[in-house]
């Protein structure tokens, strides 16, 4: 059964979700890092049906990093930024790092071509 583009975008956001969550950051080793990116890469290939650009892979799951941080600890996002945490700042911040997310689940799924 083939996906239609929203299923598609749905299962390239949760891969990308999973794959920012098991990244390899704690101890960075570049190695590790390149062979979680390009195994990720494949399987959520291989769950669409479609070759994706690994650039663009790389864009999203590191846009999916940065949203899980904010996600986890927003005064210590905005505070490593130099914004102050308040709410202003925590709404806008949250805005503009899950349109980044939606933006580069679009592209990875745009740029990608049929298996």
């Amino acid at each position: 059964m083939k996906l239609t583009k929203e299923q598609a975008k749905m299962v390239i956001e949760y891969f990308s979700q999973q794959a920012a969550q098991d990244a390899p950051v704690k101890d960075l080793d570049w190695k590790e890092w390149d062979k979680h990116m390009w195994m990720t890469n494949y399987q959520t290939s291989l769950a669409i049906e479609r070759v994706i650009n690994e650039h663009d892979w790389a864009a999203l799951v590191n846009a999916a990093l940065d949203y899980q941080s904010f996600d986890r600890d927003a005064a210590g996002y905005l505070h490593e930024r130099g914004e102050d945490d308040t709410e202003y700042m925590n709404n806008y911040y949250h805005e503009v790092l899950e349109d980044a997310l939606s933006a580069h689940i679009d592209v990875v799924f745009n740029t990608s071509k049929a298996a």
